[in-house]
């Protein structure tokens, strides 16, 4: 399974990708720090499934933004949200900007794990 990860944190980025990959050593991460980047690497790549995080700097709604261009692209791909702000109100933005899902850095990491085991397995890994 191919999943991009985007986040503007390199610490986040890197610690992300080791858990990521703890799941299973067949799931092949690319990340990004930009929308740019982020945009880029979707269009080349097609990654099965996104992680993203919403705070891009000082920037709350960027996140949202570059969900919105992922979806503009290929609607079919599942983004999800993966963001230490875990208020209502950010989920229902995200919900309404297109997102499949969320999760809440460092609080939902087993619910999560068990998200990817299943995504895999329906994949065929």
């Amino acid at each position: 399974m191919k999943v991009l990860l985007v986040d503007d944190s390199p610490f986040s980025l890197e610690a992300t990708q080791r858990f990521l990959e703890s799941v299973s050593s067949d799931i092949s991460v690319s990340t990004a720090d930009s929308m740019t980047e982020a945009v880029r690497d979707f269009k080349w790549n097609r990654p099965d499934l996104v992680l993203l995080d919403l705070v891009f700097g000082m920037d709350y709604l960027m996140g949202i933004d570059i969900l919105k261009e992922i979806k503009r692209i290929d609607s079919s791909v599942p983004v999800y949200i993966f963001s230490a702000n875990g208020q209502e109100e950010m989920k229902e933005k995200c919900r309404e900007a297109g997102s499949d899902g969320y999760f809440v850095k460092m609080t939902d990491d087993d619910r999560l794990r068990k998200f990817l085991r299943a995504e895999f397995s329906k994949q065929g890994g």
